[in-house]
């Protein structure tokens, strides 16, 4: 309905498909190109599903301004096929979506935005659930992230070649079970109490401290060198997160016993695998994660 975004959509929309009348494709309108090109990207839809909903959905054929079919006999309908709605829509790549989108998106903001310099301000919903997951100790949390930095790491290796990576299973066990030791330090009582706390943190923190130097090394030195495909690409981003946190918390943990530092909340994390859960407090009930 707006003349002047209308105008900027389908400029960007020739510039994508083009003008030729020599291609030998059907043609199809630049409305019908725009509409089932941002279903598809909207509803993440396959050509044959886009088709379906094409021919057979009554408010998208208002959209499109087709022809619905009421069933009556004899009456013509004009339908689409796949070959016509596959060689118009595939020539809208992503690229010229994302501009479209963002010429819808500046249209909302004028309208939202009664200044350039006002801030945009949207009011939400939002609800707590409960979030399954391990009680979020520190040190339970350390042995986590550096279990997985392992794990995927010696995956890398054993896959590209990378010497030193071996003996992944052992010295994963070798964490765990100074993890336990200290665990079990925490909940024993006694004099000697305090003492045998701090032993056992120092023990898991030198052990904890040599692999966080082994896989900054990997990082630093052996996967530059490496010849990433795709699947290695996404495990790395994978284990940039975990190595994160296993630093984060070695720096956590010696904060806390060994240097008898409150930590504030605001730097706890509750969860690796579900990194957006907090802690809160609902009257007097245990605290519970959401």
């Amino acid at each position: 309905m707006n003349k002047e975004i209308s105008v900027r959509i389908e400029k960007l929309l020739q510039e994508a498909i083009g003008t030729s009348q020599t291609s030998g494709r059907k043609g199809m309108g630049l409305w019908e190109v725009f509409v089932l090109a941002q279903l598809r990207l909207c509803q993440n839809l396959s050509y044959d599903d886009l088709l379906n909903l094409a021919n057979y959905n009554v408010l998208v054929r208002r959209m499109l301004g087709k022809q619905i079919n009421l069933g009556l006999a004899g009456e013509s309908v004009d339908e689409y096929t796949f070959q016509n709605i596959y060689d118009n829509v595939s020539l809208v790549d992503d690229e010229t979506l994302k501009k479209i989108n963002a010429v819808i998106v500046e249209f909302g903001h004028g309208i939202f935005k009664k200044k350039d310099s006002d801030p945009l301000s949207l009011k939400t919903d939002s609800f707590v659930v409960e979030t399954n997951t391990t009680f979020p100790s520190d040190y339970v949390l350390l042995f986590e992230a550096g279990r997985k930095c392992l794990n995927m790491i010696g995956e890398i290796a054993k896959q590209h070649k990378v010497k030193g990576w071996r003996e992944v299973k052992s010295e994963s066990s070798k964490l765990k079970s100074l993890c336990r030791s200290f665990g079990r330090a925490t909940s024993a009582g006694g004099k000697n109490k305090a003492k045998n706390e701090i032993e056992a943190c120092q023990a898991y923190l030198n052990k904890a401290k040599s692999l966080y130097k082994k896989v900054a090394d990997f990082w630093e030195k052996d996967m530059p060198a490496l010849l990433i495909d795709q699947k290695t690409l996404l495990v790395l981003i994978k284990v940039e997160w975990f190595k994160l946190m296993f630093e984060k918390h070695i720096n956590l943990l010696e904060r806390r016993i060994i240097g008898q530092e409150k930590i504030p909340a605001s730097e706890k994390v509750y969860s690796l695998y579900l990194p957006f859960t907090e802690w809160i407090k609902k009257g007097k009930k245990r605290p519970q994660l959401k």
